[in-house]
């Protein structure tokens, strides 16, 4: 990586009362000292160095603020006032010399004070370059990298508890406890091939299941089981709304999430793609999905949008079965049955309104489903209930709920299933007298596993596909 000085704007685009531009890298306070005139009630002090290492100690001091104006070195002329923040090395966020400009916040302005520090020197920064910098500096470890991006990204409270109890090291020391164990492990290991004869008292062979079950296996399991009951809670539940034509599932899909993001209308067929919206619901971030008709049809335009919603339902983690209150079960309803009988599914009995009395449709008895609920999506009824009974269904046994709770994403989930089963085998083959030597590569492949969570051991490709997912500034 190539560790020249960086600069980018690390607020969001638009106009504001603040805006933020980061430069980090060796020549950081040189470049912005060429642009900056620092104000003075006696007298305006035009600055060539700052910090005591570039021969002036009163200004740029670390973790010092100065004020004063961002000018054009080519004619003097002011472009805004000025704050500017200096984090010198090692204490800043990359652990290089981090300056920040805080300027008024605008396009405009914005623009002309970052294209003056690239014309001093500096050079555009790259998607998450700061962040990534942190990493290879030694600052953070991959994990608290990535939970960066799910700061910024965060959509409810309970997924900010989620990323913070990361970007504190959460993840890093349940990993270190079971990477300390392995590595120990290996060391008797290896003395056991250099002292052959002593294998028995080296390693306690009678010892090795109850230990590893203790100090890996249930670690490793606690974590895999945190990604399978709460994955929801970081990535967001993925609910599919699924029915025949015309039983009002766009009508659902609006009272959901609460406008008229769907286009609604009593043709059959409004909907020939699918459309996407993310709703917060009791704090669990639910990605709900509206979707064409199932039935069976001739149009070349339908068929595709019917397609998607296969394609869609696969990885869908809730089905949000609507059925019409006013007709009996058709073909068509046991046709999308058959099809999503391996889903967690929700039975949306709706237009309730247009129902006399107790006159609902019957429910088959082979409709085995983990809820259902009576709505009219015309009078907005029965969505609350919806609502509770979608949150319901995935929070029940589970303990989710605390701030310390650890949710690896699906790379961490991988990687510790990669590491569980070589640890299977290693002591499979303990337990059948292998050699040590074949040991140790499982061991040592288990612990690669781990590394690559933590970052100690991963790849150039696997480093940028995270950190490309950045915003630039971050």
């Amino acid at each position: 990586m190539n560790f020249d000085t960086i600069a980018a704007i690390a607020t969001p685009a638009g106009n504001g009362g603040i805006g933020i531009i980061r430069i980090s890298g060796d020549s950081s306070v040189s470049i912005v000292s060429s642009i900056f005139r620092r104000y003075s009630p006696e007298k305006n002090i035009q600055n060539s160095h700052s910090a005591k290492k570039y021969g002036h100690t009163d200004i740029f001091k670390s973790h010092k603020i100065n004020y004063g104006h961002i000018t054009d070195p080519v004619d003097q002329s002011i472009i805004d006032e000025v704050l500017i923040l200096t984090m010198l090395a090692p204490r800043s966020y990359t652990k290089e010399d981090v300056v920040e400009i805080h300027s008024h916040a605008g396009y405009i302005v914005l623009n002309l004070i970052l294209n003056l520090l690239i014309k001093k020197g500096a050079r555009l920064a790259e998607p998450g370059e700061f962040t990534k910098r942190a990493f290879l500096n030694g600052r953070i470890d991959l994990t608290q990298a990535e939970s960066v991006i799910d700061i910024v990204n965060a959509r409810t409270e309970q997924e900010l508890k989620i990323a913070t109890s990361h970007i504190s090291g959460g993840m890093k020391d349940v990993i270190n406890d079971v990477r300390g164990f392995l590595v120990n492990f290996l060391s008797l290991i290896d003395a056991s091939i250099d002292f052959s004869d002593d294998v028995e008292e080296i390693i306690n062979i009678d010892n090795i299941t109850s230990d590893f079950q203790c100090y890996v296996f249930d670690k490793i399991n606690m974590l895999v089981k945190h990604y399978n009951d709460g994955h929801f809670f970081r990535d967001g539940l993925k609910a599919i709304i699924l029915g025949r034509p015309n039983v009002g599932k766009s009508s659902l899909m609006n009272c959901l999430i609460g406008n008229d993001r769907v286009i609604v209308s009593s043709l059959p067929g409004t909907t020939r793609d699918l459309v996407s919206e993310t709703v917060n619901i009791n704090d669990v971030s639910v990605n709900l999905c509206d979707t064409a008709g199932l039935h069976d049809s001739c149009d070349p335009v339908e068929t595709i949008g019917i397609k998607k919603v296969y394609d869609h339902l696969i990885s869908a983690d809730l089905v949000i079965f609507v059925v019409d209150a006013t007709c009996p079960f058709t073909d068509e309803d046991y046709m999308i049955f058959r099809k999503i009988q391996d889903k967690k599914v929700i039975l949306v009995i709706n237009k309730s309104d247009l129902i006399q009395g107790n006159q609902f449709v019957s429910i088959p008895d082979n409709f085995k489903v983990d809820g259902c609920v009576t709505t009219s999506a015309f009078l907005n009824a029965g969505i609350d209930s919806l609502r509770k009974l979608i949150v319901k269904i995935f929070l029940n046994g589970t303990n989710v709920g605390l701030p310390s709770y650890l949710i690896p994403n699906m790379r961490h989930k991988t990687a510790l299933v990669n590491a569980k089963e070589n640890l299977l085998l290693a002591v499979n083959n303990i337990k059948n007298s292998c050699p040590p030597e074949i040991i140790a590569l499982d061991v040592t492949s288990a612990i690669y596993a781990l590394d690559s969570i933590t970052g100690q051991n991963v790849g150039d490709d696997i480093l940028d596909q995270i950190f490309n997912s950045f915003c630039i500034g971050k």
